[in-house]
């Protein structure tokens, strides 16, 4: 016993030796030790060595004797063990919250940041949840039912330097996949908005090994893995932090994280001290990182116009003219803003010749589109890969683009890019490099507003976007992205792991694109994804898809809703595996256990095709909505008039589990391969059903075929009108209230990653009526939209604008339930009842970004600055 003792105590001795060495050369700068420690929570289970009143004093002696500035503390219940630890830990001060309430504090498990009182100042503190609400208490995704996940924060003040930074404590749950996958967004969402550009650190306990990509890619797109960044390797063979009370066990998970901005990281390391017992304090490792603050930097914007002056400082008074340079002169999470005009990618001494690109070196936000005094957006910016400016596009053939660049966009490994107002086009993948044209997105996460990605060609994968990392579009355009492999206008890449991304595409457009599979997109594996209110036309795949769905490693839940598919094409060649062709709308070849759920879609007027030598193969399935491998829920959609090949089907064709439908409508019995529900309405044959199609659409009938017309019916992206409300004989406004309520659907229609609400909304943003009248397909019959419509524009009832850090919501009627969301679907601000006149709100909290205002009845978005 007194071996260990003597043992462990020299390792502490060892460990301050280390940390004095750092501050070498660094007798300006006040270094801190910083670190998290999971104390494990006070239970009768533990016995002997193992229970908290045995090892409570060698807790404290940890942070006491390795001489801890500030640690964050996870798992310390609320009563005695929370007595105890400030009983002995005198010195400290405890900025404290427990998970079981928003607004009563320490009840249940806490999280606690504990800082020695001689050398900081609290400035101010809070805490936020990890869940769909961060204002409220909740247990949401697949967050393990006892646990109410939870992040508790500090502003600090160096009483010796007056130096401020923010300090983090959080616990990610331990069971859900979703839950740390969510939690971690929210975490980085919040640190972001409630740090500004100060230093920053957030630590703890994560239930997350650095494998995990979504965890930790994300984590690293905005701050700095600390064992990674160390400038003193970390000695150990491995960095196990779960250590089950074993001091020598240093190969088991990692764990616990600190995560650190604006500081230098000297050491790194994890304390198995034992005090002379058989057994460490608690059943994991204490992580203890020795920092120091960098400078703070108060301005973090760039501004780039083309029209401005030479010699430019990307101030907004004297912008620089070029984006490449702004993003140079930026670091990790900056702002730029450029003027509206016509950008070309240029070279650089690492990017030459057509491998010029925009190169996104670190996590970045850019808004273009503006005025050139940068007051308001008035358009797109444009940035091309047409180094030569020779491109010509004539009767669908492009020409002068040989000299294009690979890439118009590059964002790096572990990097974040925001990219608003903006329009993508000219990249020609076609050299030493193949994929992703428009924007080659090797980071964690791409997020797209208002953002046209079009006339872009690759010879691999994912011709207008290749996405590594996750992806979120929000009212984007993808036209004529042409790839000779898959994903036409994007593709979302599969790294290899369980813990895969989830997507979301929200109001966007595609047409023209074309792709062997996925001529409008390619998910190639993920956790959840999402399609909602897309306009689909005129897309071409040679194999299957317009939206392709793949993935059969995993488990993995997918929504279509609000969607309209028309005038797209599957256009295969007969061979081997004929069966496998097919989805002129939707493809999917998923895991036996993934949902597909196709929710209140208009899919019409899609053609499917198989020909060998001219003649049509008799093994081909091809149909608008092809499952080759799944469990679909088909519900409420409008899936008629498409045309197949096939001899066996041309709406539906299922190959997967038992399908599940009702409240459908489909051309004819003999146009799907599944049983159909009491409630779905079936014509007596395609031909037939496209006249009664023709009376109920907007719609053109041209030799036999229905082409729906689209035009701006309300909200952002074209739809095709519903005129009448009965296909033949049937009223289509027949939904019960019960038909769009999620679990019903097995659908995350709200994008939310559970399935606890109901679809309230059309393609159009129009809300459904919950009276038994709510109509099948995306577009809710008789009910008008708002923005641009076929006959007049309607004013957005709501105008807004900032001053400072107050935005003004101008209103002209009564709104209910407002809300504020990050473009990730986060709520950030509750409002409630807005009434007419002129509302401001505080939003300094929000870090710059396009945020969405929901009201009951619409939306609409701002920027923050």
């Amino acid at each position: 016993m007194a071996f260990y003792h003597i043992k462990y105590r020299l390792f502490a001795i060892l460990w301050l030796f280390l940390s004095t060495l750092s501050t070498v050369g660094l007798a300006n700068t006040t270094t801190l030790n910083v670190g998290c420690f999971n104390i494990r929570f006070k239970t009768s289970a533990d016995q002997g060595e193992l229970s908290w009143n045995n090892r409570k004093s060698y807790v404290t002696r940890t942070i006491i004797d390795f001489k801890y500035d500030i640690v964050g503390v996870n798992e310390m219940n609320a009563g005695s063990q929370q007595e105890d630890m400030k009983s002995l830990l005198p010195e400290y001060s405890f900025v404290e919250w427990g998970g079981n309430s928003s607004t009563v504090p320490n009840q249940g498990t806490i999280n606690a940041v504990l800082f020695r009182t001689d050398k900081f100042d609290l400035l101010e503190e809070g805490h936020y949840f990890l869940c769909t609400d961060p204002s409220k208490s909740l247990l949401s995704w697949d967050n393990s039912s006892g646990n109410k996940r939870f992040t508790v924060w500090a502003k600090l003040k160096i009483k010796e330097t007056g130096d401020i930074f923010y300090y983090f404590i959080t616990h990610l749950d331990h069971q859900g996949s979703d839950a740390r996958n969510e939690g971690t967004r929210v975490n980085m969402e919040k640190v972001r908005s409630i740090s500004g550009h100060y230093p920053a650190i957030i630590c703890g306990d994560h239930n997350s090994s650095a494998i995990r990509y979504p965890f930790y890619d994300l984590c690293s797109a905005y701050m700095s893995d600390s064992r990674k960044v160390s400038e003193t390797p970390f000695p150990w063979p491995k960095d196990g932090t779960l250590c089950k009370w074993d001091p020598e066990k240093k190969d088991g998970t990692r764990l616990d994280y600190v995560w650190v901005k604006g500081m230098k990281v000297h050491t790194y390391n994890h304390i198995n001290e034992t005090f002379g017992r058989s057994v460490t304090p608690s059943d994991h490792f204490p992580v203890i990182v020795n920092v120091s603050l960098e400078p703070f930097v108060a301005s973090h914007t760039r501004y780039v116009d083309i029209n401005a002056a030479d010699g430019g400082d990307g101030s907004k008074s004297a912008p620089f003219r070029n984006i490449q340079e702004a993003v140079d002169a930026t670091c990790n999470g900056d702002t730029i803003y450029v003027a509206q005009g016509y950008y070309t990618v240029t070279e650089s001494e690492q990017f030459k010749g057509r491998d010029a690109t925009l190169n996104i070196p670190h996590s970045l936000d850019i808004f273009g589109g503006y005025d050139s005094a940068f007051k308001e957006v008035t358009g797109r910016t444009v940035l091309s890969g047409d180094i030569n400016g020779d491109d010509e596009i004539a009767d669908g053939v492009w020409t002068g683009n040989e000299e294009n660049a690979y890439h118009v966009v590059t964002v790096q490994k572990y990097c974040a890019l925001m990219l608003c107002n903006f329009e993508i086009v000219g990249g020609n993948a076609n050299g030493n490099t193949t994929t992703g044209a428009g924007i080659a997105s090797l980071g964690s996460r791409l997020i797209l507003d208002n953002v046209i990605i079009r006339n872009n060609q690759a010879t691999g994968q994912g011709a207008g976007i290749y996405a590594a990392g996750q992806l979120l579009c929000t009212d984007c355009r993808f036209i004529r992205n042409i790839s000779s492999a898959n994903g036409g206008a994007y593709f979302t890449a599969y790294a290899g792991v369980e813990l895969w991304w989830r997507h979301a595409m929200t109001d966007c457009y595609f047409s023209e694109n074309e792709a062997v599979q996925g001529s409008a997109g390619y998910h190639s594996g993920y956790s959840w994804a999402y399609l909602g209110h897309n306009t689909y036309v005129d897309n071409k795949a040679t194999y299957g898809g317009t939206v392709s769905l793949n993935g059969t490693a995993y488990a993995s839940k997918t929504t279509l809703v609000n969607n309209t598919f028309v005038n797209n094409r599957v256009e295969a060649i007969g061979g081997v595996i004929n069966e496998m062709k097919g989805g002129s709308a939707i493809y999917a070849n998923l895991n036996v256990a993934s949902t597909i759920s196709i929710v209140n879609n208009t899919i019409v007027g899609n053609h499917a095709s198989c020909y060998k030598n001219g003649t049509p193969t008799i093994d081909f399935y091809g149909a608008a909505v092809h499952i080759y491998n799944g469990t679909p829920f088909i519900f409420n959609n409008v899936i008629a008039g498409n045309r197949s090949t096939s001899a066996h089907t041309g709406d539906v064709y299922n190959a997967g589990q038992l399908a599940t439908t009702g409240y459908n409508i489909f051309s004819s019995a003999d146009n799907i391969n599944i049983t159909p529900a009491e409630t779905d309405i079936l014509g007596t044959s395609v031909d037939s059903s496209i006249l009664l199609l023709g009376n109920m659409l907007e719609s053109n009938i041209v030799e036999g075929d229905i082409i729906p017309v689209l035009a701006l019916n309300g909200g952002p992206v074209e739809t095709v009108k519903v005129k009448k409300r009965f296909f033949g004989s049937n009223a289509i406004n027949v939904l019960p209230a019960s038909q769009l309520e999620e679990k019903l659907l097995k659908g995350d229609v709200d994008n939310t990653i559970e399935l606890r609400n109901k679809l309230i909304f059309d393609q159009r943003g129009v809300e459904r009526l919950t009276d038994g009248t709510s109509s099948i397909g995306a577009y809710e019959y008789g009910r008008e939209g708002t923005g641009i419509t076929e006959t007049a524009s309607v004013a957005n009832p709501v105008k807004t604008y900032q001053n400072g850090s107050i935005l003004y919501l101008s209103t002209s009627m009564t709104l209910q339930d407002v809300k504020i969301f990050s473009m990730t679907g986060s709520t950030v601000i509750l409002l409630g009842e807005v009434t007419t006149g002129e509302t401001p709100v505080n939003v300094s909290r929000l870090y710059p970004g396009v945020y969405i205002l929901s009201w009951k009845g619409g939306t609409s978005r701002f920027i923050k600055r």
